[in-house]
C-alpha cells in the first residue's frame, strides 16, 4: 500500500536473518528535520523496521503498525539515511514487510561540486596519497581519471576518490577529475600539481680551515620538495666546534683536527640524500684579516699588507731565495691558495702570487687579498 499517490517503498521478500535495506548518502545544507511516514507488519518484537542516521539508530518498529510519521532532526553537512527491514532467526507474522513513504529531507545542497582546489607537489618516488573532495549531490559519488591522464604516471584515482600512488618521474602531472552521484549528476575539474626530481646534494668537497679561525662553508642541493631541511646525520660534528644548521650552512670556530660528517638533506615529503665530507683543520699562521702581511705587521681598513710586505716578497723570490723565506709566515705569502694550509714550501709561492699583491697594493686597492681562511675579503 501507499501513504500517498501512487507508489511507496516496500521491503522486498527476505528469508530469516536476512535485511533489507534503503540508503541514500545526502549533503544537508542547514540543520534541519527529515521526516517520513511507515508501515509495518511483522512479528511483533522480534521483527523490525529501523531508521539510521550514519550508522546511529533513531528508530525502530515492529508488529502491526498502520501508516505513522517519524521525524528526527539533522545537523548541516554530509549525512547517510538508512532504513532497514531485518527479521529474527524463526517466525513470520502478518504481511512481513515494511512501507516508508512521503519522505521529507531537511535543505540539501544538491548541486554536485568538486571542491578539492588544488593539489600539492610531491617528489619522485615518494608514495602520495590525496582525497579529493566533493560536496552535494544525491546518493554515493563515484571517480574517475576522466581522460586517462594518470596513464604512466605511477598514480590512479580510485572510485572512492583517492588519488594515490609512487609518481615515477619528475614533472607535471594534469587530470581531469569527474565524480558523478547516484543520479548521475556530473561534475569535472582539471587538477595538477609539479613532481619534482629526488633532492640531490651538489658540493662536493669543502676547504680546509684554520685553527681559532671563523668557518662558514653553505652546502649546496638540487631538487627534492621546499622546504628542505639539513641534519649532521650521526652528529659527527659533535665537538669540532662546527655546527650544520638547517638551511645547511656549516660554521663556526673549529679545533684542531680531521672533521668528517655526513650531511643529509630531506624535503617535505621525506625524499632523502646524504654526501661524506671529509677536510682538516689546521694550525696555520696567517694573522686575520687577510693573506700578504708577511711580516706580520698589523694593518687597517679590512687588511694588513704594505710596502714592507712586497719587499720581503720580492726578497725571498729573486734576491734571497735560499734564505729570505726564513721566520717568514707562509701562509700569509701564498696569496692566491694554490697550496693547503698550512703552507710548509716556499716553492708554493711564485710570481702568480707578487702580481696579486702588487695589484692589491698600487693597480686597484679595492681588490683586496683573500681573508685567512680563502674567504673574499669584500
Amino acid at each position: 500500500g501507499t501513504y500517498e499517490g501512487a507508489f511507496s517503498a516496500g521491503s522486498e521478500d527476505i528469508s530469516d536473518n536476512e535485511q533489507a535495506i534503503l540508503e541514500l548518502a545526502v549533503d544537508v545544507a542547514s540543520a534541519g528535520t527529515i521526516s517520513f511516514q511507515y508501515k509495518v507488519s511483522s512479528e511483533g518484537g522480534w521483527d523490525s523496521l529501523g531508521f539510521y542516521i550514519d550508522g546511529s539508530r533513531q528508530g525502530s518498529w515492529d508488529g502491526e503498525i498502520s501508516w505513522s510519521l517519524a521525524s528526527f532532526p539533522v545537523s548541516a553537512g554530509p549525512h547517510t539515511f538508512t532504513w532497514k527491514y531485518e527479521k529474527d532467526g524463526s517466525q513470520s507474522n502478518g504481511d512481513d514487510r515494511a512501507w516508508i513513504d512521503y519522505i521529507v529531507f531537511p535543505p540539501l545542497n544538491i548541486n554536485l561540486t568538486i571542491e578539492t582546489a588544488s593539489l600539492p607537489d610531491w617528489t619522485a618516488g615518494q608514495s602520495y596519497s590525496q582525497q579529493l573532495e566533493a560536496s552535494g549531490g544525491i546518493g554515493g559519488k563515484t571517480w574517475t581519471d576522466k581522460n586517462g591522464d594518470l596513464v604512466g604516471t605511477g598514480l590512479t584515482l580510485t572510485t572512492g576518490g583517492l588519488l594515490s600512488g609512487i609518481p615515477t618521474s619528475d614533472g607535471p602531472v594534469q587530470f581531469t577529475a569527474e565524480v558523478t552521484d547516484g543520479s548521475k549528476a556530473v561534475d569535472e575539474k582539471l587538477l595538477g600539481f609539479t613532481v619534482n626530481p629526488v633532492p640531490e646534494i651538489t658540493t662536493t668537497d669543502l676547504p680546509n680551515g684554520d685553527v681559532a679561525e671563523p668557518y662558514s662553508q653553505q652546502l649546496a642541493a638540487t631538487g627534492g620538495t621546499a622546504p628542505l631541511v639539513w641534519t649532521d646525520l650521526y652528529d659527527d660534528l659533535t665537538g669540532t666546534g662546527l655546527t650544520l644548521s638547517s638551511t645547511g650552512l656549516l660554521s663556526g670556530t673549529p679545533i684542531e683536527g680531521t672533521v668528517s660528517f655526513t650531511a643529509q638533506i630531506e624535503d617535505i615529503v621525506g625524499a632523502t640524500d646524504e654526501a661524506l665530507f671529509s677536510f682538516d683543520i689546521l694550525m696555520g699562521c696567517c694573522i686575520s684579516p687577510s693573506v700578504g702581511d708577511l711580516d706580520q705587521g698589523g694593518g687597517v681598513l679590512g687588511f694588513n699588507y704594505d710596502g714592507a710586505d712586497l719587499s720581503l716578497m720580492i726578497n725571498g723570490l729573486f734576491i734571497d731565495p735560499a734564505n729570505g723565506w726564513d721566520s717568514i709566515c707562509l701562509d700569509e705569502a701564498d696569496v692566491d691558495f694554490s697550496s693547503t694550509r698550512p703552507v710548509t714550501d716556499p716553492l708554493t709561492v711564485d710570481g702568480a702570487d707578487l702580481s696579486l699583491l702588487i695589484d692589491a697594493l698600487f693597480v686597484d686597492p679595492t681588490h683586496f687579498l683573500k681573508n685567512c681562511d680563502g674567504s673574499d675579503n669584500y
